[in-house]
């Protein structure tokens, strides 16, 4: 087997003991749902991010993407470029029975391994439903797949309780399971897992996408989008109930009593938008808050250059990568206990987080930031160091090179 030989042979890699790394690994990455597409651009970018700074970084890593049908089931091929395998995905496919998922996988992966050139070292599923895809790739290559858990607290609990069984063997049944914040691994011990199996894997965010404005690109971008008021706090969010804005709103009512000239910017868009809408004049605050529906990725530095603060009100986050883009424009954030900000915030040095969802905490902190005089490129740094392509890179070779060692092990 060529990844035996690898690790055993070239690496001399014995036990886990060694502290070798491997440094040339073919990665495929399974992320079916959970890519870009021309439809919807932005669904899962910090995936392909991750792909395109391991590839930067001399990884041989693709991704399998699938494009949603009603008919995935009558077709097999494979659409190839350099970076991504993409099939026809069977829509729905996570409702029908698990039989029946089963085979529709092993079809799946038999026909991947014989029409696509690419023998992977190692695979990486993002989120549970890719998990059994990438169970089978893992028979057919006999290699070992990583499972990362993307889901939020409450997302993944609706998994543990509502459907248990259609996940819960492929995701235990893999080398290594990871997820993106520290307090969330206390999920994964209602499965009984070996803790040994269990990592810490913080999401990638490119740093070069965002940078510290200038006061010259910070004035610029204030007079393009025709900002009046001395201050402004930023959310960039899906207009969802799990991303906590009606606190925002509620705080900034709070907040005009001691701070006279600022605004809100809401980012997003989605289902409670209206709820939001209505909820801002209920209470007076229409004229200082603006929903500006979605913005594409590439024109956010133009927000982030005119913020003064970024706000993470939401009741659950696995990550939240946008509050870490916010940092590396040199922005602080106030968020709440949502789980992902927690491994994030440092208090005092990047932002704040308040201890609970009370409108007249949050709008103190609100308050104590915009008043703050922060050390922007301190904040920067702050994320850099631990979610920049360095940073990543490393835990994540650790990672690989753990579960293939592992899985030689064992075969």
């Amino acid at each position: 087997m060529l990844l035996k030989s690898v690790n055993l042979a070239h690496f001399e890699i014995y036990g886990e003991e060694s502290d070798r790394r491997i440094d040339f690994m073919k990665v495929l990455h399974v992320a079916i749902g959970t890519y870009p597409t021309s439809e919807n651009p932005i669904a899962g970018i910090f995936v392909k991010k991750l792909v395109e700074m391991q590839r930067s970084k001399g990884l041989d890593s693709r991704v399998i993407n699938g494009i949603n049908s009603w008919f995935g089931f009558l077709k097999s091929g494979f659409s190839l470029n350099a970076e991504r395998f993409t099939f026809t995905n069977q829509r729905g496919i996570s409702r029908l029975p698990k039989l029946v998922q089963e085979r529709y996988f092993s079809r799946l992966s038999a026909a991947f391994k014989k029409q696509c050139n690419f023998m992977p070292d190692v695979i990486h599923c993002h989120f549970a439903n890719n998990a059994p895809l990438g169970q089978k790739l893992s028979l057919e290559f006999d290699c070992p797949y990583v499972v990362t858990l993307h889901e939020n607290h409450w997302w993944f609990e609706e998994i543990i309780i509502n459907d248990a069984q259609k996940y819960m063997s492929a995701i235990t049944g893999s080398d290594i399971i990871t997820r993106p914040n520290s307090i969330d691994l206390i999920d994964l011990y209602k499965w009984n897992i070996p803790y040994e199996k269990l990592m810490y894997l913080p999401n990638y965010v490119d740093e070069d996408s965002f940078r510290i404005s200038s006061e010259a690109e910070r004035t610029r971008a204030r007079n393009e989008l025709r900002i009046r008021r001395d201050k402004v706090i930023l959310n960039i969010a899906s207009l969802d109930k799990n991303k906590g804005q009606e606190l925002l709103i509620i705080s900034t009512s709070v907040l005009k009593k001691k701070l006279p000239s600022f605004e809100v910017w809401i980012i997003g868009e989605g289902p409670e938008e209206k709820a939001l809408r209505d909820l801002s004049a209920q209470l007076g605050v229409q004229e200082d808050i603006k929903f500006l529906g979605r913005v594409e990725n590439n024109k956010l530095q133009s927000y982030l250059s005119c913020a003064d603060v970024f706000a993470m009100p939401s009741k659950a986050e696995s990550f939240g990568i946008s509050q870490v883009e916010g940092m590396l424009a040199g922005i602080p954030v106030v968020a709440t206990k949502n789980f992902g900000s927690e491994d994030i915030v440092m208090n005092g040095r990047n932002g704040f987080i308040a201890s609970s969802r009370d409108p007249r905490e949050y709008a103190k902190l609100l308050f104590e930031a915009v008043n703050k005089n922060w050390d922007h490129h301190d904040i920067r740094r702050s994320a850099v160091e631990r979610f920049g392509g360095s940073a990543i890179y490393k835990i994540m070779m650790d990672l690989y090179t753990t579960a293939v060692k592992r899985y030689a092990k064992k075969s």
